[in-house]
């Protein structure tokens, strides 16, 4: 399919939306995906991942899945953009702020009260052509900030004149861990291969609760998912940072 100029042109604004690389100093460098024109890092996983949508499929009915935070808000952006209406699916009350974003942007929630009215409600709305990204259960996230973040972060840290031998650990905040993942794949791809990825999560994650387990993580993880699912990303994306995580 052949995507609108405007589209294409915004939809690679947002995947490769610059973001600074800071020295604070004692040896620690920061890129600062909060410092861009983007709101928050999903935008470049959900540009990606809407950009092959377009080119294989053509225009979807809409957007659905389920979220009640960034993922809401960066395909809000996207949808509206495209002037396409978005639905997301959540259990509990999204924040009034991530309301606000998404109702600008001609979205709207739907909320439920268990995960399974959740599911439900997500697979009713696709029987009706409306497409889902589903960052829990798609490995093409890791892939899509492998292509954006890790090759911008590679580009960042070689313009900084930063040798990839001193290069020792890689800290990244997870909640699915595509970003993290993707960041270190990307970079490993580019020459910055002698570190360690170190993944942080918070202890209110109930993604945490579960680390104890073996490898391959095949774990129900309620944080990133629903306590009655498995998280597919996270457990892909795990395989890029296999050691302990700290939980903060």
């Amino acid at each position: 399919m052949k995507i609108p100029n405007y589209i294409r042109q915004l939809l690679r604004n947002v995947q490769h939306a610059a973001t600074p690389l800071l020295d604070i100093g004692g040896g620690i460098v920061v890129k600062h995906e909060a410092l861009g024109l983007n709101p928050m890092h999903k935008c470049r996983s959900a540009a990606w991942l809407w950009v092959r949508r377009l080119i294989r499929y053509g225009m979807p009915k809409g957007v659905v899945d389920r979220s009640s935070g960034s993922w809401a808000v960066a395909n809000s952006i996207i949808s509206g953009a495209c002037r396409l209406p978005s639905i997301f699916i959540t259990v509990g009350d999204p924040h009034p702020v991530v309301l606000e974003i998404v109702e600008s942007n001609g979205g709207k929630f739907i909320v439920v009260k268990k995960n399974e009215e959740r599911r439900f409600e997500l697979q009713c709305l696709r029987n009706q052509r409306f497409w889902c990204p589903d960052q829990h259960n798609n490995l093409q996230v890791i892939q899509a900030f492998e292509e954006t973040l890790g090759q911008e972060t590679a580009n960042d840290l070689r313009q900084a004149c930063i040798d990839p031998k001193k290069l020792r650990y890689v800290v990244g905040a997870v909640g699915t861990g595509g970003s993290l993942a993707g960041l270190v794949r990307g970079l490993r791809a580019n020459g910055f291969d002698q570190f360690e990825a170190v993944g942080c999560d918070s202890t209110a994650s109930m993604a945490s609760s579960g680390l104890h387990a073996p490898p391959p993580f095949l774990l129900p993880l309620p944080g990133v998912g629903s306590a009655d699912e498995v998280c597919r990303t996270f457990r892909e994306a795990r395989k890029s940072f296999p050691g302990p995580m700290i939980r903060i």
